[in-house]
């Protein structure tokens, strides 16, 4: 009986399911990211501002302080927007970042990101951080400092 009530909840609860149609931020390698990308940029967000739509959801403008732009053409400090679901967005404020923007300044569900310690603020700094193997994040930055070294 306790199956038959948990099979039958199963199936009255809404499942919320998104696919990435383009670039997918977990199964596509960084190398493809790296391709399909019109700029990825390193930097700090440095300032949000919320504007809600249809209640918690909307979106947050967010200042994104480039230490380097990596490729592409933004530079300095730049808006970018970011998805907010339930009030909150993937991304934190103070926080440093590789990000990659396919086309726009936004920041979507299948953009990639890659959260590096605060401290970080140079390429060189970057290039150590590559090179850790304590840190998942060093797998995914290898890649970018091999492009980086190529142009």
């Amino acid at each position: 009986m306790g199956a038959l009530i948990t099979l039958l909840f199963f199936m009255v609860t809404p499942v919320m399911a998104f696919e990435c149609p383009s670039y997918d931020p977990i199964r596509d390698p960084v190398e493809t990211h790296i391709e399909e990308a019109s700029d990825i940029l390193f930097g700090r967000v440095s300032k949000g501002e919320f504007f809600p739509q249809n209640g918690h959801n909307g979106e947050v403008k967010v200042s994104f302080d480039i230490f380097s732009t990596i490729k592409g053409t933004l530079s300095k400090n730049t808006e970018i927007i970011v998805e907010a679901f339930a009030g909150k967005t993937n991304i934190e404020l103070g926080q440093t970042y590789v990000i990659f923007l396919y086309g726009n300044n936004r920041i979507e569900l299948c953009n990639l990101k890659i959260k590096l310690f605060t401290d970080i603020d140079t390429l060189e700094e970057l290039k150590e951080h590559s090179e850790r193997k304590d840190m998942r994040s060093s797998k995914k930055l290898a890649p970018i400092i091999s492009y980086i070294e190529k142009i």
